[in-house]
């Protein structure tokens, strides 16, 4: 089902990003809004009612309404673009930061979440910027705290920063995680469906073959285009 073409990511810039292009996650179509779709849906499902949550990576908020759906107490966002967090602070009723994830330690010292959620923005990271991160994320986090994120799978995708799935179990278990779970978000798709993906009519067919992709990516999250990880934090640093 799944092809051999690689994708590519390349480094953003995220303040122009938002300042040109908006509340954009609110305005996706086809396969960009399927797959997000559920990669929101499974992020969120980690959490349950009365807990309080850490947007890592926020941008516009739309991570916000799955949180609330699940019955979420509080959530908070961060972001390093000032222009995504004006945009989630209009749209949401999060509480919004501006910053980078990399000084999150810093930023919430003294605060404690129950879960920190972080959606498709990792692989921005360097590894040493990615290690960093994941101690802040600790010290934040209380006691058997999850750490929930999604990530590119490194045979889909090109680029220097991406590593591979036991790449980050090494990582998490440094700094003090056990990786509970690893699900496949999407496998995939030819790039002739995702064209036509919204196509009135021919998006139809196209949304049949991607549900069959988003349920045989579960079985076989290897093969994956971006899989899902929830992690436990399992002891201090």
């Amino acid at each position: 089902m799944a092809n051999n073409r690689k994708a590519v990511i390349e480094d953003k810039d995220f303040e122009k990003e938002y300042s040109q292009k908006g509340a954009y996650h609110y305005r996706l179509k086809g396969f960009s809004l399927w797959w997000m779709d559920d990669n929101y849906k499974m992020l969120a499902g980690y959490c349950k009612k009365g807990t309080v949550v850490l947007d890592l990576a926020c941008g516009d908020g739309r991570l916000y309404y799955y949180l609330k759906a699940r019955g979420v107490k509080e959530i908070v966002g961060l972001d390093i673009s000032l222009s995504a967090i004006k945009l989630a602070e209009r749209l949401t009723k999060m509480r919004c930061m501006v910053g980078s994830m990399v000084d999150i330690k810093k930023i919430f010292a003294g605060r404690l979440f129950d879960i920190v959620i972080c959606s498709a923005s990792f692989q921005y990271l360097e590894t040493e910027e990615l290690r960093r991160t994941l101690n802040g994320i600790n010290s934040i986090l209380r006691k058997d705290g999850l750490l929930v994120f999604s990530y590119p799978n490194d045979i889909r995708i090109t680029s220097p920063k991406i590593i591979n799935f036991s790449e980050w179990k090494a990582i998490l278990r440094e700094s003090g995680f056990e990786v509970l779970e690893k699900r496949g978000i999407c496998l995939y798709m030819p790039s002739f469906l995702v064209s036509v993906s919204s196509i009135p009519i021919l998006s139809l067919v196209s949304y049949g073959i991607y549900q069959l992709y988003h349920f045989v990516s579960f079985f076989i999250a290897n093969q994956s285009y971006h899989y899902v990880i929830c992690s436990r934090k399992g002891r201090e640093l």
